[in-house]
């Protein structure tokens, strides 16, 4: 578990989201379908958890603290979350990619070591089919729903259906420009697994309570 046993009640699900990119009901109100960022490019998203308490620490913890001991576990989850859909197999697995720059900082690509977890637990590859524009620079929530992010290029072509994995779906921008690559490079259905969902179709900074990992 990426957590221990006192912190692991604490995880919330994402209760009534929108089926393509999961961002949660709010006041029990469904997201509005029609407004989904992602409806032209995700056939549907799964997010095995709000974006808040443990779970953020977590997500948080292992990305910038460089806890990769997490990763197995938010994996297993996410395998989980997406056997529980019961979406047709798909042909593969890849990550979210992270600039260069980025991942030369941190030593570690966290979208791919879900993926790599994620395509364990399915029993499909895991191929590193996009690659992100070594313009990218990091922004928050704010700066990803007033400006571009970065391109997703095709690496290598995609087979028909790929599973698109990364930790946490914000405003939908990264996951977008991630899917539109896979789609440019051949993919005729993308789903997208996320550890965490933080805000709504208008994005959100997915702030909450944070309790220290135990």
């Amino acid at each position: 578990m990426p957590w221990c046993a006192d912190c692991a009640p604490d995880p919330l699900p994402v209760v009534g989201g929108c089926p393509t990119c999961a961002a949660p009901a709010i006041d029990g109100v469904r997201p509005d379908p029609v407004a989904c960022p992602l409806r032209d490019v995700v056939e549907a998203t799964v997010a095995a958890h709000d974006y808040r308490g443990v779970v953020a620490t977590a997500v948080r913890t292992a990305k910038l603290a460089g806890r990769t001991a997490a990763y197995p576990g938010l994996a297993a989850q996410l395998v989980e979350a997406v056997q529980a859909r019961h979406w047709p197999r798909p042909d593969v697995v890849t990550g979210v990619p992270v600039p260069a720059a980025r991942r030369r900082r941190r030593g570690f690509d966290h979208a791919d070591l879900l993926a790599r977890g994620v395509a364990a637990g399915l029993g499909v590859p895991r191929r590193g089919l996009l690659l992100a524009d070594p313009r990218a620079v990091d922004r928050g929530a704010t700066g990803r729903s007033s400006g571009p992010v970065a391109a997703m290029h095709p690496r290598r072509p995609a087979p028909p259906g790929v599973l698109l994995v990364d930790d946490v779906v914000t405003t939908g921008a990264t996951v977008r420009a991630a899917a539109a690559g896979l789609r440019a490079g051949g993919a005729a259905t993308v789903w997208v697994a996320a550890v965490a969902r933080a805000g709504g179709h208008g994005g959100g900074d997915g702030s909450g309570p944070i309790r220290p990992p135990g």
